[in-house]
């Protein structure tokens, strides 16, 4: 997929900005960041997906409820509502976690191996 619009749920920042500077150097536009469940909710249900194009979901497994909470294992929860609401965005799971746990994305990216291959997962779409 060429010029792909991002939305990236992320709640590490260093992952964030480096997930952002590729997207830029590759030709792919990020449009949405969240970093909690609340926020990516918010985002969903004003309907920001629709008016910003998005295109791809970049979703970790595991980010907090609210900020100043614990970590969770939410990406599952988030893609339903996704798939629910924009049955056409794709779904990326980038998650250090193992497959088996992250089936709820389209795509499967393992965090360890770098945002290069999250980017490359994005082109060849």
């Amino acid at each position: 997929m060429k010029n792909a619009h991002v939305f990236v749920v992320e709640d590490m920042a260093p992952i964030r900005r480096e997930i952002r500077e590729h997207l830029k150097l590759s030709g792919h536009k990020l449009v949405l960041e969240a970093t909690t469940l609340e926020e990516t909710f918010n985002i969903i249900k004003n309907g920001e997906l629709g008016k910003e194009a998005v295109n791809i979901v970049i979703l970790d497994a595991n980010f907090p409820e609210k900020a100043g909470k614990e970590t969770e294992y939410l990406g599952p929860r988030v893609a339903t509502v996704l798939k629910h609401r924009y049955p056409d965005v794709k779904v990326m799971a980038f998650t250090g976690m193992s497959k088996e746990y992250a089936t709820y994305g389209d795509i499967y990216v393992d965090k360890s191996y770098g945002v290069e291959h999250l980017i490359e997962a994005i082109t060849s779409l």
